[in-house]
């Protein structure tokens, strides 16, 4: 570096440091002051913030203005120029303190680091398995930390965050889910995703609504005493016989679709039976098509909801029963859900035939 002209450097408060460098004899006038310009460019930037930052209570509000050193290539002592320094620092009110925080300063810079968001937990548990997740073991000292999960599902606590944002648990819902971890510091930040499986199928967003108790069918009307037998009379033949409602079976909830399905005030009743025992039978058939059993029902819901008027019964009903199998137990899964849709295919078949 050659210095040819005057030139001036800004220092603030760096210059106990280079007044270190008077103490070395081997080192040419020159070199030493080639090392204070760039020890100055270096640290000036941030020797203010450092103070601010580590002593801020101390300051009191004390404007820290630079420091300006004079360096000539005309003048042959730096040992004058360093009394100058120290003179100027000798009026400066907290110079032990900010000497302190100077080096204090100077290591910062040094140690200056972007964080690393490290996520330290189990990848796989067992459904209702609390899981804890730790951020702690993070790099870079990083004092923020932001943490979520996806997919959500809404209305369920899927996330607890504990100790200041270092840790969290995470409940063990069937499924894949991501954790996403974000930290930062003064000097940047960093992300990371943990995923973690939990085996059996996903849940659905929401917890099921309370449902009506089904009300159980009307037992049937005893039959009378016996009575004379009239003689018989030749019975004729029944070219069309009206068909009757089928068997209760698994789920019992066919002879009420039957009935209900005779006797709707659609002006389309007829077609409406036969459409829905073929949608039951296709929703039935593509049920290893369907991602859950959630999906599944959303598909037979479809379904009822397309019926024009006159079918209102029917949708109330099914749909309460269907509600009440579930919270029941008895509707657990995809092929519970095609099991009893197969059981309504004939009801509605039956039901098409009536006229």
């Amino acid at each position: 570096m050659k210095l040819s002209d005057l030139k001036t450097y800004s220092f603030e408060l760096a210059l106990v440091a280079l007044a270190l460098l008077s103490l070395t004899d081997n080192i040419p006038v020159e070199d030493k002051t080639a090392l204070f310009a760039t020890m100055g460019a270096v640290i000036s930037a941030s020797i203010k913030a450092n103070i601010r930052k580590r002593f801020p209570q101390l300051l009191q509000g004390e404007e820290l203005k630079p420091l300006q050193l004079e360096i000539s290539a005309d003048d042959s002592g730096v040992q004058n120029q360093l009394d100058q320094i120290l003179q100027k620092l000798s009026n400066f009110p907290k110079a032990p303190l900010l000497l302190f925080c100077l080096f204090g300063g100077v290591g910062g810079i040094a140690d200056a680091k972007e964080p690393k968001a490290i996520i330290s937990g189990p990848r796989y548990a067992e459904p209702g398995e609390d899981i804890f997740l730790d951020f702690a073991q993070s790099e870079g000292q990083p004092d923020r930390f932001h943490v979520s999960i996806k997919p959500d599902l809404p209305g369920r606590s899927q996330l607890e965050v504990m100790d200041g944002g270092t840790r969290a648990r995470v409940k063990s819902y069937p499924g894949v889910w991501n954790v996403r971890l974000i930290v930062s510091n003064d000097d940047g930040w960093d992300e990371y995703t943990h995923t973690i499986t939990i085996p059996g199928n996903p849940p659905c967003p929401e917890p099921p609504p309370t449902p009506n108790p089904i009300q159980p069918l009307p037992e049937p009307p005893k039959p009378p005493g016996p009575t004379p037998t009239p003689e018989p009379k030749p019975v004729e033949p029944n070219p069309d016989p009206q068909p009757v409602a089928p068997e209760p079976g698994r789920f019992a909830l066919a002879p009420e679709v039957f009935r209900i399905a005779s006797t709707a005030k659609s002006s389309t009743r007829i077609p409406d039976c036969s459409r829905l025992a073929s949608e039951c039978r296709r929703i039935a058939e593509a049920k290893d098509n369907y991602a859950s059993l959630n999906a599944m029902a959303t598909d037979v819901v479809t379904v009822l909801k397309s019926l024009p008027v006159g079918w209102e019964e029917l949708k109330t009903r099914t749909g309460a029963a269907i509600t009440g199998l579930y919270s029941n137990g008895l509707l657990t899964n995809r092929d519970d859900l095609a099991a009893l849709l197969l059981e309504l295919a004939p009801a509605f078949d039956a039901a098409a035939k009536v006229k």
